[in-house]
């Protein structure tokens, strides 16, 4: 006990690292625990990569109930007023849970630029006749280009449903940008934003009886990388879990009484109440349960990835073409747009 008392304060620590909380995902869901597991998994792998936390806390109601609660005795006034005890039904009638999951821990967990695309835009020739060095202008080139950027969660969270949250991203040489995800969804959101690029004349000198050849071209960088966030239930570290469930008791000359209970524990009674076994159940589940002085924190992991294509820089390379088996590059330049 100890020991995992130890290893409870170690993740708490991990878990409360990270205070900035952006946006909060909240809902109170009843579920029926008539439906089987197998439905409820069959359900969670249809949301590939999403932890859907209502039907984790439904597991962990639904496992305290059959471990501790079901067809037990449980004494309480009848319709009259005198104790008896009542025998509970084999299964309860309907688990509720409420809790409140924020947003925390958004960081840019890997970045990586890819490669530089080159476009070209066209050529000058320029051929100076004359003894004296002169002085020529590049063409004006107009051309349209792109910026844009992909999100999509890999590993994310739901609770009835996802909410959106950015994470911000500072660009080499590209300023700032919003990384848009939404915890409770696989899909691919692309953002993109088309530009007019206006290239002006660019002057090149060219030596006596000399033809150079001025290329421009513009180039636009690619980037990619990953992020990871959190759900925890900061503003709220007391959640209850809440159970339904139905009571009968014979009395004299077999009259049956039936009688309603509601069981409102917190989610931590409950989540003691299971084996270890199923613990790590729920723990594979992608939910993180930690008792701790009478709080239950609720953690709960993401992940995510990005990738776009950033900024335009005109780039003009002037080549001495007078011989044409001896092409040399005699000048670059680049210019950020």
């Amino acid at each position: 006990m100890e020991g995992e008392r130890d290893m409870r304060s170690k993740t708490l620590r991990n878990a409360l690292i990270i205070g900035m909380v952006f946006i909060t995902l909240g809902g109170t869901t009843t579920i029926n625990p008539s439906q089987t597991y197998a439905e409820s998994n069959s359900m969670q792998e249809k949301n590939i990569g999403i932890t859907n936390v209502n039907q984790v806390l439904e597991k962990i109601g639904s496992y305290y109930y059959q471990r501790n609660l079901s067809l037990t005795w449980y004494e309480a006034p009848n319709s009259i007023g005198v104790n008896h005890d009542f025998q509970l039904r084999k299964n309860p009638d309907s688990i509720s849970s409420e809790v409140d999951l924020s947003i925390s821990g958004e960081e840019i967990e890997s970045l990586y630029y890819d490669s530089t695309i080159p476009k070209f835009l066209g050529e000058n020739i320029f051929e100076n006749n004359t003894n004296q060095e002169q002085t020529y202008n590049t063409s004006k080139f107009s051309e349209t280009y792109t910026e844009s950027t992909s999100t999509s969660v890999s590993k994310g969270f739901k609770i009835n449903v996802g909410r959106d949250f950015t994470i911000p991203l500072i660009l080499n040489e590209g300023g700032k940008i919003n990384l848009e995800y939404n915890s409770g969804s696989t899909n691919t959101n692309t953002l993109s934003k088309t530009y007019t690029l206006e290239a002006p004349s660019q002057p090149v000198k060219v030596p006596p009886n000399k033809i150079y050849k001025a290329v421009v071209e513009y180039s636009q960088r690619t980037y990619k990388g990953t992020v990871k966030f959190y759900g925890r239930n900061t503003h709220n570290p007391y959640p209850i879990n809440t159970i339904k469930t139905t009571g009968s008791y014979t009395g004299w000359m077999g009259m049956q009484e039936i009688k309603q209970f509601t069981f409102n524990d917190p989610l931590y009674k409950h989540y003691d109440g299971l084996s270890d076994s199923q613990k790590k159940e729920v723990e594979n589940d992608g939910v993180v349960i930690i008792p701790f002085l009478g709080a239950t924190f609720v953690v709960v992991e993401g992940k995510g990835s990005f990738e776009g294509v950033y900024g335009a820089k005109l780039n003009v390379k002037t080549y001495d073409v007078t011989d044409q088996n001896k092409v040399k590059l005699v000048d670059s330049r680049s210019i950020d747009l």
